[in-house]
C-alpha cells in the first residue's frame, strides 16, 4: 500500500471502529446481564436490576416464578409479594393474566401471589382492564361507515381478528382477577366496601358485592346490607350477590325481603324467589309459607321443583299438603320433586300421600 492509500485508509478504519463501539459495549452489557442476572447473583447482579425498569423486572419475576425450579420460583415469590404501589401491583396483574393457561397449574402461582399480597392489590386488581370494549365500538363504526366495501370488509376482518385477541386476553385478564379476588377472603372485606356506593361504576360494584358475599364474613355482609338499604338499585344487586353464597348472617335480611313484599303475585317475583330459596337451603323457618306460595303458583317450573325439593327440610300438615297436591303438578320435575321430598319427610301421612298418588302418562317407567 503505497503512502497516499494509507493516508486516506487510517480514516475509514477509525469511523469503522468509532461506529462499531456502541454496538460492542451493547453486547458486552448484554453478556454481563445474562451472565448475572439470569445465570448467577452477586454485586453485579444487582447493580443491573437496579438500573432496570420496573415493568421488567416485575415480568421477569413472572417468568422466574412460573419456573420447574422451586427455589427459583420460590425466590420470585419471596420478592413479588412484597410489591405495594399501585403501579407494580397492576404490572404484576397484567403479567399474570398474559401468563395464565388453564392446562397448566404453575400459571396459577402468580394469581396466589396477589391473593397473597392482600388488602394492597384489591383496588388494583378491580382496576384493571384492557379496554376490549373500545375495539368492540371502533370495529362497528369502520364496518357502518361509507367507505368501498372491499375496503371495509378487509379492514374490518382485521380489526375482528384483533377484537378476538383482545377478548381473549380480556377473558384471561377477567380469570386472573376473580381468581385472586376470591382467593384472598377477609383481607379484601375493607378495601371492597369503598365500592359500595351509588356513585360508584356499576361493573366494579357488582363485582365487590360478589366478592364481598362469597367470603361469608359478618362484617362484609352487614355492608352488603347497609348498601341494599340505601338505595333501591342497590337492594336488587345485594340480594342477587347475597342468593349466589347463602350465609346465617343474611337471614334477617332475607326474611325482611319476603315480609316486604306487596306483589299480588309473589311466586314471579325475583327478589321474593331468591330469598325464599336462600332461606329454604339455610333451613330457616320463615321461609316455610314463602316456599309454598311459590309452589302453589303458575310460576315457572323449574322454580316451582326447587321449591318443593327444599320443603323436605321441614315438616307439618301444611307442608305435607302442599307436598302432595304438587304430586298433580302438570309438569313432572316438579311432581317428582314433590314425591321425593315427601318420600324423605317419611312420615304415615307422607307414605299414604305417596300411595295415593296417580300414574303418570308421560312417566316412561310405567
Amino acid at each position: 500500500m503505497t503512502e497516499p492509500e494509507a493516508t486516506v485508509a487510517a480514516p475509514k478504519r477509525k469511523r469503522f471502529f468509532k461506529r462499531l463501539s456502541p454496538a460492542l459495549a451493547l453486547l458486552i452489557l448484554a453478556a454481563l446481564g445474562y451472565r448475572f442476572l439470569i445465570i448467577g447473583d452477586n454485586w453485579a447482579a444487582d447493580q443491573l436490576w437496579n438500573l432496570a425498569p420496573m415493568s421488567w423486572r416485575i415480568s421477569h419475576l413472572a417468568d422466574k416464578l412460573l419456573s420447574n425450579d422451586p427455589a427459583r420460583s420460590r425466590a420470585a415469590e419471596d420478592v413479588l409479594i412484597t410489591l405495594r404501589s399501585d403501579a407494580d401491583i397492576t404490572a404484576f396483574i397484567y403479567s399474570a393474566a398474559s401468563r395464565l393457561d388453564f392446562n397448566d397449574d404453575r400459571s396459577r402461582r402468580p394469581i396466589d401471589v396477589l391473593a397473597r399480597i392482600g388488602a394492597p392489590a384489591v383496588v388494583p386488581l378491580m382496576k384493571a382492564t384492557s379496554g376490549t370494549s373500545v375495539f368492540y365500538a371502533f370495529t362497528g363504526r369502520v364496518g357502518g361507515n361509507k367507505t368501498s366495501a372491499a375496503r371495509s370488509s378487509i379492514l374490518s376482518a382485521v380489526l375482528s381478528l384483533f377484537v378476538r385477541v383482545r377478548y381473549q386476553r380480556e377473558q384471561a385478564l377477567y380469570s386472573a382477577r376473580m381468581d385472586a379476588l376470591y382467593s384472598m377472603g377477609w383481607p379484601a372485606v375493607k378495601p371492597l366496601t369503598q365500592f359500595l356506593t351509588a356513585d360508584s361504576d356499576p361493573y366494579e360494584r357488582q363485582l365487590a358485592l360478589r366478592v364481598l358475599a362469597s367470603t361469608k364474613n359478618p362484617d362484609a355482609t352487614a355492608a352488603i346490607i347497609a348498601f341494599a338499604e340505601s338505595t333501591i338499585s342497590g337492594k336488587e344487586a345485594a340480594t342477587s350477590a347475597l342468593a349466589l353464597h347463602p350465609c346465617p348472617a343474611a337471614a334477617d335480611f332475607f326474611a325482611k325481603v319476603l315480609s316486604d313484599t306487596d306483589d299480588p303475585h309473589p311466586g314471579k317475583n325475583l327478589p321474593f324467589l331468591r330469598a325464599a330459596v336462600v332461606l329454604g337451603r339455610l333451613k330457616d323457618p320463615r321461609a316455610v309459607w314463602a316456599l309454598m306460595v311459590i309452589l302453589r303458583s303458575a310460576g315457572y317450573a323449574d322454580n316451582r321443583s326447587q321449591c318443593a325439593a327444599l320443603l323436605a327440610n321441614y315438616s307439618g300438615n301444611q307442608v305435607e299438603a302442599a307436598l302432595a297436591a304438587a304430586l298433580d303438578d302438570p309438569d313432572k320435575a316438579v311432581s317428582d320433586a314433590a314425591a321425593a321430598s315427601l318420600e324423605k319427610i317419611s312420615t304415615p301421612s307422607a307414605k299414604d300421600a305417596l300411595a295415593r298418588r296417580k300414574p303418570r302418562k308421560d312417566d316412561w317407567r310405567e
